[in-house]
């Protein structure tokens, strides 16, 4: 069963829902949920109300939805049971052995971000950087015609997905930190086996989300050399309420030019120049940088600071997220020819490790033109090694749209856009397992 909505305004995003998967629309909850504030109508049992945060909606319910602004939110879909939570309200857990009841229920969820008129670009995305459980498609349409759309490529049995991502762990002592398993009666009703094994599965936890304090089941990303040019142009970003701020030119719009190699102690080291903060060097230990790797925020020391910082928002963060991307893409230390040679300005036979990463990520004045690395050229197209790359964004990168790892957007971005003028509606599909 599918719901659907009665047509909207050029301001306005009609949501809706088709269920194709084997629990009945009673069975299937629908939350809008995080910190901000969402605007939109629902209709909800006949009756038209306002769209709240935070909010439990069965699918059965539902007939109609209009979303009017969500910056910066998401869609949660559960299978059995609502995600409202009153100790951490739009903030549903989904971490094994975690005291809330809602990392017992099978959910997931997809990101948004609505502007109305034209303040900004809108778009919805799939994630799994965190986690995977349940997959879905989103399609776009304008005044009836399809626009775009995200989700498998093929699509694939959830119980090869959950054994394919487990496999990446075998071995492992701390697997249960990336396997949840159902505990509860209700959770094992929504549970899906591995294959081969008995085990019931509600989740398979990302690497860049396995708790600190347990290793992690996942082999690190090797570092090699760790040796390439970070250049790039920063946009400009207002400093995070929870950092220390830094001088104001760190947070204006710049080009930067860096270099990274790992020293004899094995810390990270990039050393180099913005051109507004003038010369710098940005440290991260070496006992940091495994960790750091797979979440993409780890701590970092600046020669010219005492702080040690992370999520600084500053043109320092556009440094290290070059820089840990080509980790987790498989680009440092490739010897791969690069697959879009020849093109505009990548001359026939050019090696990937030649070249700096605005070349990579095709975001400087010069390979603008180009298209970005695809998935499928990136990873495994560029390493022999599995040890190189992010085997877990591997692995969902070959077969889903999702985003698989904190900047998946370095390469092609799995980001469907509804800005309004662009699409007027979306179809969300909860696929079959």
């Amino acid at each position: 069963m599918s719901t659907s909505s009665g047509g909207s305004t050029p301001a306005a995003l009609a949501i809706s829902f088709q269920n194709q998967s084997s629990f009945a629309d009673s069975d299937i909850h629908i939350m809008f949920g995080g910190t901000g504030s969402v605007t939109g109508t629902i209709t909800l049992n006949g009756t038209n109300q306002a769209l709240a945060i935070n909010t439990d909606y069965p699918l059965s319910q539902i007939s109609s939805l209009v979303l009017n602004s969500f910056v910066g939110g998401k869609i949660f879909i559960s299978y059995g049971a609502a995600l409202t939570n009153a100790s951490n309200p739009g903030f549903p857990d989904f971490q094994p052995g975690s005291a809330d009841p809602t990392a017992q229920v099978r959910w997931d969820k997809l990101e948004i971000t609505y502007f109305a008129a034209s303040m900004g670009s809108s778009g919805i995305n799939m994630s799994a950087v965190d986690f995977f459980s349940i997959p879905f498609a989103v399609s776009a349409s304008l005044n009836g015609t399809p626009v775009g759309s995200i989700g498998w490529h093929p699509q694939t049995a959830t119980s090869a997905v959950y054994s394919g991502l487990a496999q990446l762990t075998q071995g492992q002592t701390s697997q249960l930190s990336a396997v949840v398993l159902a505990n509860t009666p209700t959770s094992f009703d929504v549970s899906i086996p591995l294959n081969g094994s008995n085990q019931a599965v509600l989740r398979i936890i990302s690497p860049s989300s396995i708790n600190q304090a347990v290793s992690n089941p996942y082999p690190a990303i090797a570092t090699g050399s760790g040796s390439m040019n970070v250049v790039g142009t920063y946009g400009g970003l207002n400093p995070l309420p929870t950092n220390p701020p830094l001088p104001q030119t760190a947070y204006q719009n710049q080009t930067y030019n860096f270099q990274s190699s790992l020293d004899s102690n094995g810390n990270l080291v990039l050393t180099g120049s913005g051109s507004l903060v003038g010369n710098q060097t940005l440290t991260i230990a070496a006992n940091q940088i495994a960790k750091g790797l797979f979440s993409g925020d780890p701590p970092y020391s600046l020669a010219s600071s005492t702080k040690t910082l992370t999520n600084s928002n500053s043109v320092y963060d556009a440094v290290l997220s070059d820089t840990i991307a080509a980790f987790n893409l498989g680009l440092v230390d490739s010897t791969v020819v690069d697959p879009r040679a020849p093109a505009n300005n990548i001359p026939a036979g050019t090696l990937i490790d030649t070249e700096n990463t605005d070349a990579w990520y095709s975001r400087g004045p010069l390979y603008g033109l180009n298209p970005q690395l695809t998935p499928e050229q990136l990873f495994r197209g560029l390493q022999s090694n599995p040890a190189h790359y992010n085997q877990y964004a591997d692995f969902l990168s070959q077969i889903t749209d999702a985003y698989s790892f904190p900047y998946t957007d370095k390469s092609a971005a799995p980001f469907l856009q509804v800005t309004p003028g662009q699409a007027d509606s979306i179809t969300i599909t909860i696929l079959a397992d």
